[in-house]
């Protein structure tokens, strides 16, 4: 399983900029054509499955993690918002591996966050 943990990040929707988060904090439901090129290269390296799916409930395409059996999709409410989720809490107490990647300059509107 992934998860992308950023910082110093501004959300943004429908164009308009609507805070702004200094704090590492979980990103989640990016739009498949959304996703900055460069972080599509590295995270389809380093977690082939966390790819994007069609997801019935969001209604789009979204990058999430998928099962390695079946390739279903695990959904981000299960993942960030369930006490025993993988990436439940916020992002500075996680206790998993991590990998740094520090891609510059990366915009990427409509994605969810937990704060």
């Amino acid at each position: 399983m992934a998860a992308i943990i950023a910082a110093a990040i501004e959300e943004f929707e429908g164009g308009k900029g609507t805070g702004r988060h200094d704090e590492p904090t979980f990103v989640y439901e990016v739009e498949g054509e959304d996703m900055p090129v460069i972080l599509k290269n590295v995270l389809s390296r380093l977690a082939p499955n966390y790819k994007p799916i069609y997801s019935r409930t969001a209604g789009f395409t979204q990058w999430a993690n998928t099962c390695v059996h079946c390739s279903s999709l695990q959904g981000a409410f299960y993942m960030h918002m369930e006490p025993d989720g993988p990436f439940f809490g916020r992002a500075e107490h996680f206790e998993g591996e991590t990998v740094d990647a520090y891609p510059e300059d990366l915009a990427v509107e409509g994605a969810s966050f937990t704060a």
